[in-house]
């Protein structure tokens, strides 16, 4: 039989609470707070207190009514996919792209750039910071809240690097999560490219 071997403190559940919210908006457009506790499974009360504290950060915003059963009226929630953004970087042996996306995942802008394995590793992530700050100087109109980068081969969390790249020798001595840390000062996400690939699906 398994059996739980750890227990999850309270800070724990609440973001994950706030992560199924936020996923359930992605995916709902618009939703009302009472049918975001009905698909969440989640009390009212907690569904209230979670959208009341995404709404003082910005993150959500009320948008008119919606017309239920019976004529009933509530107010519909929707992410603000007008103020905020994320960054995403793809590494791959023969390109990167960094594209800047909304926080339903739409995609802004996107430059994509051809590399060649005579270009060392060193100049590739040059290139990869170059072009994410250039989008980040030409992104006035929206704030960046975090930078997530998918990277081919073994990656270890633990040092920040990719462990091997078939083919292209030399990206074990780059601290690609240090260095984007170093050069931006907002949270950074790294995971394989694979891993990253199942998430967004």
């Amino acid at each position: 039989m398994y059996m739980i071997d750890h227990g999850f403190n309270q800070e724990n559940m609440q973001e994950m609470n706030r992560a199924l919210l936020i996923r359930l908006l992605r995916e709902e457009g618009v939703c009302a707070r009472a049918n975001l506790a009905k698909k969440s499974k989640l009390k009212q009360a907690t569904v209230t207190n979670i959208i009341n504290d995404f709404i003082s950060w910005g993150l959500v915003r009320e948008v008119g009514y919606l017309v239920g059963k019976k004529g009933r009226r509530s107010v519909g929630i929707a992410i603000n996919n007008d103020d905020y953004g994320v960054i995403g970087i793809q590494l791959a042996r023969k390109h990167f792209g960094v594209g800047i996306y909304d926080l339903s995942g739409n995609e802004i802008t996107h430059k994509y750039i051809q590399t060649d394995l005579k270009d060392s590793p060193r100049q590739v992530m040059d290139g990869v910071l170059g072009m994410t700050n250039e989008m980040l100087a030409g992104c006035r109109e929206r704030k960046i809240l975090a930078i997530g980068m998918a990277v081919p081969g073994p990656y270890s969390v633990q040092k920040g690097r990719i462990e091997l790249m078939t083919g292209y020798d030399g990206w074990s001595d780059i601290p690609i999560q240090e260095e984007l840390e170093k050069k931006f000062s907002i949270p950074i996400f790294l995971e394989n490219d694979a891993n990253a690939g199942a998430l967004a699906q």
